[in-house]
């Protein structure tokens, strides 16, 4: 990965993160709660830990197969500048949506079939409370609709690996971690004007980095 590139996933990661990933993720981790005992703390650290390693490993093996996906354009030069000029539009749009929060997004995040099956998933593992249901909750968490992650997994297929695509959910999903860990303080510290900022500083930055990537798709094709 290019310098550019890190510096993306890190930045977009963080304001993502701060502005939209803790809204969005909050409702797992009052259900992980319910996997909480209040009067034994090593087995809260080890729920806590093993939740969000298992939301992480989700993370990094959607990016090994969307890196492998993107893998098959780069045999061709062209094929390659082609991918990542349809990949530059489709995170200009996505850096959009967010900036907007319009009817799009929502219905990608909150009304899609697929958010429906995830939510049923976990009422279904917190009605059962199975003694390691926590670890399929961090999974599932793993795989809910969500813009940032469209963006992460964009730069997977980009990347054109398996192993540089997980690099990339990876590393995101280790900047997520120390976001989620402290979501309870950061959400009773941040005010609502500074989460849309920090919003609206993540799409700008996708916005930013979707031009860039359909400017070097667009010259790999002339």
């Amino acid at each position: 990965m290019d310098s550019a590139t890190v510096f993306s996933i890190i930045t977009v990661a963080l304001s993502g993160s701060l502005a939209h990933c803790t809204g969005m993720c909050g409702g797992f981790i009052i259900a992980l709660s319910s996997f909480l005992d209040q009067k034994k703390s090593v087995k809260n650290i080890f729920v806590i830990i093993g939740y969000n390693a298992s939301r992480v490993s989700a993370y990094i093996l959607q990016g090994a197969i969307f890196g492998a996906f993107g893998g098959v354009f780069v045999l061709s030069l062209n094929a390659r500048g082609y991918l990542f000029f349809a990949i530059g539009v489709f995170l200009v749009i996505l850096g959009v949506a967010l900036i907007r929060r319009g009817k799009i997004l929502n219905f990608i995040e909150a009304n899609s079939p697929f958010y429906k099956f995830i939510n049923s998933n976990i009422r279904a593992v917190i009605s059962k409370k199975s003694k390691f249901g926590f670890l399929i909750l961090g999974f599932l968490n793993g795989f809910l609709p969500c813009g940032v992650v469209y963006y992460f997994l964009a730069l997977a297929i980009a990347s054109g690996s398996a192993i540089k695509g997980a690099l990339v959910m990876g590393l995101f999903g280790a900047v997520s971690l120390v976001m989620m860990g402290t979501y309870a303080l950061l959400f009773k510290l941040l005010s609502d004007k500074f989460r849309n900022f920090m919003l609206y500083v993540s799409g700008v930055l996708i916005v930013g980095y979707g031009i860039y990537l359909a400017f070097l798709g667009f010259m790999a094709t002339k």
